[in-house]
C-alpha cells in the first residue's frame, strides 16, 4: 500500500497554510513534527479528505482518494486533537455510535471496543458517562475510536496530550506493533513521542516539509555541534545572548548548559552526542524560549 502526496497545497485566503508538500507513505510510523502553526493539522485534515487540497492531490495506490469516495473512509482512522463527544453517553456508548457511522457491526464493534479499552486501560470505566473521565480518558477514548475498525492508515493528531508517561508507553508500544501492516502519520512537537519508534521523521515549518527521513540520518546533520558548558550562574544569560542553548540545570553551584555550536564555544566545553530534541529546536530556535528550562 502507498500513499502518495503530490505538490500539496492549502490556501487560507491569501495565507498558505500548506505549500508543495510532496511525500509517499507506505507502512510504517511517520512522525510529523513542526511547531503549534507549522501546518501539520492541515495536511492532515486533507489527508482523511475533510479539507479539499487548493492545488494537488492525494492518491492511494494510483487512485485519489476522492474517487475512491467510501472505500478510502472504510480504511482510515483518524484522532483530531479535539474530537466530538456526548458527554452523557458513557463510553462504550460512544464507541458503539463510532462503529454504527463507520458502519461496522453490533458484534464486531463490542468485541474490539474491549479489547482496545483494555490495551488502553479504561475497561473499569468503560461504562462511565464520559462527562465523569479526565483529560487523559478522554483522550484515550479518542485513540480508542480512530482504532477500532482497524484502519490500514492511521492518522494521530498530538495523541500524547494529556497522556501520563507510562499511557505514552503504552501507546509507542502499541503502535509499534500495528506498524507493520499499517501507514501511520503520527503528528506532534513532543519529541520523546516519536523518538526511536519512527521509521520516517518529517519536519515541517511554515507549511512547508524542510526536511525528511530516518531519525539517524537527521540527526548526522547536527554531529559534532552538541555541546555541555559547566558555568557560573551569573553568566547564564550572556551564554544564552551568544550561543543556542537547548537545556540548562544547576550542577551544585554551577550551571550544566546544553548548547548546539559550530565550534567548541570554550576549551573546557565537552562534546555530546545530539538528539531529537536537538534536531527539533535547531530547526526552530524561535521555541527555545519555552523549551529551555531547568530540569
Amino acid at each position: 500500500m502507498e500513499l502518495t502526496i503530490s505538490k500539496l497545497d492549502r490556501n487560507f485566503g491569501e495565507k498558505k497554510a500548506v505549500h508543495n508538500v510532496s511525500l509517499k507513505l507506505s507502512s510504517g510510523i511517520y512522525g510529523l513534527l513542526g511547531a503549534n502553526g507549522a501546518g501539520k493539522t492541515t495536511l492532515m485534515r486533507m489527508l482523511c479528505g475533510i479539507l479539499k487540497p487548493t492545488n494537488g492531490e492525494i492518491q492511494l495506490n494510483g487512485q485519489d482518494i476522492d474517487k475512491l469516495g467510501g472505500k478510502y473512509l472504510e480504511i482510515l482512522g483518524y484522532q483530531p486533537q479535539n474530537f466530538g463527544y456526548y458527554p452523557d453517553f458513557s463510553g462504550m456508548e460512544y464507541l458503539e455510535y463510532i462503529g454504527a457511522v463507520k458502519g461496522l457491526s453490533k458484534a464486531y464493534t463490542l468485541r474490539r471496543a474491549n479489547e482496545l479499552s483494555e490495551v488502553f486501560q479504561l475497561s473499569e470505566v468503560k461504562k462511565k458517562k464520559i462527562k465523569t473521565y479526565s483529560g487523559g480518558m478522554i483522550q484515550r477514548l479518542g485513540i480508542i475510536q480512530s482504532l477500532l475498525n482497524d484502519p490500514e492508515i492511521l492518522v494521530l493528531d498530538e495523541p500524547s496530550a494529556g497522556l501520563d508517561p507510562k499511557q505514552r508507553l503504552i501507546l509507542k508500544n502499541y503502535l509499534s506493533q500495528i506498524s507493520r501492516e499499517c501507514i501511520i502519520i503520527l503528528s506532534t512537537h513532543i519529541t520523546s513521542d516519536i523518538e526511536n519508534i519512527a521509521n520516517d521523521i518529517i519536519m515541517m515549518k511554515d507549511g512547508r516539509v524542510i526536511c525528511e527521513g530516518d531519525e539517524k540520518n537527521l540527526l548526522m546533520g547536527l554531529k559534532g555541534k552538541v555541546w555541555e558548558l559547566i558555568i557560573d550562574e551569573d553568566e547564564l544569560l550572556k551564554c544564552m545572548d551568544k550561543l543556542t542553548v537547548i537545556s540548562y540545570s544547576r550542577k551544585g553551584n554551577k550551571m550544566k548548559v546544553r548548547v548546539i555550536s559550530e565550534f567548541a564555544p570554550t576549551k573546557k566545553a565537552e562534546l555530546l552526542e545530539p538528539n531529537l530534541e536537538d534536531f527539533y529546536l535547531y530547526h526552530n530556535p524561535e521555541e527555545i524560549k519555552n523549551s529551555a528550562n531547568e530540569r
